[in-house]
C-alpha cells in the first residue's frame, strides 16, 4: 500500500511541477533554443536532424564529445553564444524543476516533524 500512495503522490507532485508558468516558460525557451539551434546547423553546416540535434544536446549538456564540430568561423560565431545562453537556460531550468521537487518533501518531512512534536506534547 505504501508504494501505491507513493505513486499517487508521485503523479501528484508531476502535475504540480508543470503547472508552474515559470516551468512552462524555461521549458519552451529550452525547447526553443534547441530547435533554433538544429535549424542552424542543418543549413550552415549541412548536417542532417539528428546530427543537429546530437550535437546541441551534447554541447548544452557541457559534454560534446568532439565527433561532430562547427567548421565555419560563423558556425563558431554561432556556437560560442549558443553555448552561453543555452547552458544559461538549461540551469535554469534544471534549478526550477529540482526546486519544485524538492518543495513537497520538504514539505512532508516538517509535517511529519509537527505531527511528532504535538504527538510528545499530548
Amino acid at each position: 500500500m505504501r508504494v501505491i500512495n507513493g505513486m499517487k503522490r508521485a503523479v501528484v507532485d508531476t502535475a504540480k511541477i508543470f503547472a508552474d508558468p515559470e516551468l512552462r516558460g524555461l521549458l519552451f525557451f529550452a525547447i526553443a533554443i534547441i530547435a533554433i539551434g538544429c535549424v542552424f546547423y542543418m543549413s550552415i553546416e549541412g548536417w542532417d536532424f539528428i546530427q543537429s540535434l546530437y550535437f546541441c544536446v551534447t554541447s548544452l549538456a557541457t559534454v560534446s564529445y568532439g565527433d561532430l564540430y562547427p567548421t565555419s568561423d560563423l558556425s563558431r560565431l554561432f556556437t560560442t553564444g549558443y553555448i552561453l545562453v543555452g547552458v544559461g537556460f538549461i540551469l535554469s531550468l534544471l534549478n526550477v524543476v529540482a526546486r519544485q521537487v524538492a518543495h513537497p518533501m520538504i514539505e512532508r518531512i516538517n509535517q511529519r516533524a509537527a505531527n511528532q512534536d504535538s504527538n510528545k506534547n499530548d
